[in-house]
């Protein structure tokens, strides 16, 4: 029987989706774009990582997560690739610690949910409409605005090579109380993810060898239980 709680992916992949899916908000001009990171405020930097990911269809990465359960005092690895497109596809491939095998993969493809276990041979599915992504992917959708989402502050931490961004939502969520981004000073693009949920565990996402707008192909985000594979909750049904 497998240990891997699906509730765990849906949470991780909303701490990464809420860092990447920035890309699909327009926005407006920026004013100074020559000004150094150190001399602008928690609100212009966060326009200057809007506006990177406004400019992105599509995006890649290698990944290291690292999940701290604080009431277990336990502290868990795991790494993959990672790809999102527009609208609304991601995919995380997870490894094993050999690098060789797939050891899961979380796929979304515009209307489903799925994660496959490859060891176990069995996916479990859901809505995205019901599930923890939806407040992320409305940012893929065009609909969300990072400064109307968040109230934003630089941490103590922040440097001009290293700003580092701290979000808290408006809108009190049960999914997590605070994101924190910390930035590549020169081009805003977020290299470390670290959400915070309500009960203080930790979710920390170090994204490697980005690259974006490659063209990635739709077909990379479709996904079919392979044959013989179990289905955790076959009466599952999306619009």
């Amino acid at each position: 029987m497998s240990l891997f709680e699906p509730g765990n992916a849906l949470q991780a992949a909303t701490a990464a989706l809420i860092v990447v899916v920035l890309s699909a908000v327009s926005v407006t001009a920026l004013g100074d774009d020559s000004a150094d990171a150190g001399d602008l405020s928690a609100e212009e930097v966060a326009e200057r990582v809007q506006h990177f990911y406004a400019e992105t269809e599509d995006f890649q990465a290698a990944f290291v997560q690292e999940y701290t359960d604080i009431a277990a005092a336990e502290t868990s690895q795991s790494r993959g690739r990672v790809y999102f497109k527009k609208p609304g596809m991601m995919r995380w491939d997870y490894y094993h610690a050999d690098r060789d095998k797939r050891d899961r993969m979380l796929v979304a493809d515009g209307d489903y949910f799925w994660v496959y276990e490859y060891e176990y041979q069995q996916v479990f599915q859901q809505c995205l409409e019901e599930s923890q992504l939806p407040t992320a992917l409305r940012f893929m959708m065009g609909e969300g605005d990072l400064l109307e989402e968040f109230e934003v502050e630089l941490a103590d931490a922040s440097t001009a090579d290293n700003p580092v961004l701290e979000l808290e939502p408006r809108e009190p969520t049960a999914d997590y109380r605070k994101l924190e981004f910390v930035l590549d000073g020169s081009s805003f693009e977020v290299a470390r993810s670290t959400l915070y949920d309500p009960y203080g565990n930790t979710n920390e996402i170090q994204f490697h060898d980005a690259r974006v707008n490659q063209n990635l192909s739709a077909d990379g985000f479709e996904f079919e239980p392979p044959e013989g594979a179990r289905l955790l909750n076959p009466e599952q049904q999306c619009d």
